[in-house]
């Protein structure tokens, strides 16, 4: 010890630091006396090293010095030291006291000690003196301050008094006051952060001045978790909205499309409008220009009716279904888990779709129904319709759900062309004669033996329409921009602010990318995958099978599907997961669109993105 103890009285800091680390190191406990001198230096990285070697020394040889310290660093350093170790309880009251009484720091630094000081203090002791509301007093009396660093650690206590009862002032309105005030994105998404935590004494006008600053949000730029980050901040705050402020608030769906969105993605079913209100407001969102602009709305719209109950959601969903041909197919997947025999006719609808998911869905639905096309007695050409998208919808299908087009086939037909299951293609073949016989007016059916064929596009034709016909190198990006969305692009893709970032970036494909390998991805989207966004065959413990991207998020796994569908998983539940040979994105992506919307498609995405 002889040599360490008189180093720490050396005049050199550097010296000192050395003795501090040495006594560590080898186990040397000094005199209280030689280290307390070093707690309140200037030079930060001998304080850490001395504090360090107080840590290491019982508390009662030394934390009664701390209530009677005159010097503040010494103070604070000597309060970390009871933290680091969880040591500040039989403290707690005096040093309360003190950190209460004694006046506050003006220098920058010092006051952002005191506070994280407190902070500490609040997170390692169980003990709520009197002085701690005092404490609170003095917090918010300095909120906010002149210094952005100071403002966030005062929210942060502000925030945790507010939660505690400690503070009767409304710190949720102290709190939105400051970040409408501020003029730093950052300053104002550290109160947004805080508010999250208050639920209690809103006004309306509060709640409204909230959503119009994340509303103003949408516009802001950032990485690929920024806008979730921001949606999940007011996800936090969804106890503060009661079903009346959703109504409110939706009688004008335009003044805040996004956040109004946010809140009906994760609004309970008992705190969302009644079903008609719900219908009349996508009705309104209908009429509005750009449509672009309501797109998540709509959806979220949607997705509420989808987790409600009751007769009056079907009739709501259908109306929107004949409103919105574009979002028929969200609604199909709504109506699945509630089908009623007045769905019959939107289901078969659904029968279109270019989701597989959706379509296999649709058939386990239509199977477990009673009612079946009306056939006459001499079959009419506009009986034909049903049977036609269901013989189609097999080619959409992989081969091992194709057997479930046999099935409601027979179902509907009342015949049967095998006498088991293994038969399944020539079945089909069987039941397509069928469908020319019976109506044999109708265009004849597409020859059902090359079920899942190719895309109807070749790489080589469409290639040479896009660089050397006139009209395929000069499409219109104001038409592209549709196409981006009917395509169902947005669902995955970002494009400067439009669309989801699930998928690759799109913003800048047009630096990084020809015209070929763009058209090559989008026709063999199997062909090259980045492991990136390289998807995932999950097998749950009750069976169900899943393929496409799979994010965790805590406990949970979100499951992005190939028809651009979203499955919610507990990872407890998944029994299997493995890396997929197929790309997330859809096989025959293009196959619903026209050389035209092809070439405007390709124009929007070599155009200046949307901000």
């Amino acid at each position: 010890m002889a040599p360490v103890v008189p180093a720490l009285a050396d005049s050199d800091a550097l010296v000192q630091r050395h003795a501090c680390e040495a006594s560590i190191r080898a186990g040397i406990e000094p005199p209280v006396a030689s280290i307390w001198p070093l707690l309140g230096s200037q030079d930060r990285f001998l304080r850490t090293a001395a504090r360090l070697v107080l840590e290491r020394i019982e508390p009662p040889r030394w934390a009664d010095r701390l209530t009677s310290e005159p010097d503040v660093t010494t103070f604070f350093e000597g309060i970390v030291a009871l933290c680091k170790h969880d040591r500040a309880e039989p403290y707690a009251e005096p040093l309360y006291k003190r950190l209460a009484t004694m006046p506050l720091p003006g220098e920058r630094d010092q006051l952002l000690n005191y506070l994280r000081v407190v902070q500490l203090l609040l997170l390692h002791t169980r003990a709520r003196p009197q002085a701690i509301h005092d404490i609170a007093h003095r917090c918010y009396e300095l909120f906010p301050h002149r210094d952005d660093f100071v403002s966030r650690e005062l929210a942060i206590l502000l925030t945790w008094f507010a939660r505690e009862k400690m503070l009767e002032q409304p710190v949720h309105a102290a709190l939105l006051q400051a970040l409408r005030s501020s003029s730093s994105r950052p300053q104002q998404i550290h109160y947004f952060y805080c508010l999250r935590l208050l639920h209690q004494g809103w006004s309306v006008e509060e709640k409204r001045l909230l959503l119009s600053w994340f509303e103003d949000t949408k516009n802001w730029t950032g990485g690929h978790s920024f806008v979730p980050y921001l949606e999940n901040i007011l996800r936090d705050l969804y106890p503060v909205f009661s079903r009346e402020d959703l109504i409110a608030f939706l009688r004008n769906p335009l003044e805040m499309p996004h956040a109004l969105a946010v809140l009906l993605t994760v609004a309970a079913p008992d705190r969302l409008p009644q079903a008609a209100f719900l219908a009349a407001t996508y009705e309104q969102l209908m009429k509005a220009e750009p449509a672009a602009k309501t797109f998540e709305l709509r959806e979220a719209v949607i997705s509420a009716l989808s987790r409600m109950e009751g007769q009056e959601v079907s009739r709501a969903l259908r109306h929107i279904a004949d409103l919105d041909p574009d979002r028929f197919e969200m609604v199909v997947r709504a109506l699945i888990n509630r089908a009623a025999q007045d769905d019959w006719p939107y289901l078969v609808r659904g029968l279109k779709s270019s989701s597989p998911i959706v379509v296999s869905q649709v058939i386990s639905v239509l199977l477990r129904m009673p009612q079946r096309p009306p056939m006459s007695q001499e079959p009419k050409s506009e009986e034909a319709q049903p049977y036609r998208d269901l013989l189609l919808a097999a080619t959409r299908l992989p081969e091992r759900e194709q057997i479930k087009v046999v099935r409601l086939l027979r179902k509907w037909t009342g015949k049967r062309f095998a006498t088991d299951d293994q038969d399944c293609r020539e079945e089909l073949q069987a039941f397509a004669r069928w469908f020319s016989q019976t109506f044999p007016k109708e265009p004849p059916l597409p020859n059902l033996a090359s079920l899942a064929g190719q895309s109807k596009w070749k790489f080589d034709e469409l290639l040479s329409y896009l660089e050397k016909n006139p009209n395929g190198k000069n499409g219109d990006p104001a038409r592209g921009r549709v196409v981006f969305e009917k395509a169902n692009c947005i669902k995955c893709h970002k494009f400067g602010n439009l669309g989801e970032g699930l998928g690759p970036d799109l913003t800048t494909l047009k630096s990084r990318f020809k015209r070929a390998d763009v058209l090559e991805s989008l026709l063999y989207p199997s062909k090259a995958i980045s492991d990136q966004y390289r998807g995932s065959t999950i097998v749950t413990k009750q069976g169900l099978t899943l393929s496409g991207l799979a994010a965790p998020q805590g406990d949970t796994l979100i499951v992005l599907q190939s028809d651009g569908s979203k499955v919610t998983l507990k990872k407890e539940d998944v029994a299997e997961m493995v890396a997929s040979t197929i790309s997330p994105m859809p096989e025959k992506l293009l196959d619903d669109l026209t050389l035209q919307e092809i070439a405007d498609l390709f124009a929007f995405l070599e155009s200046e993105p949307p901000k």
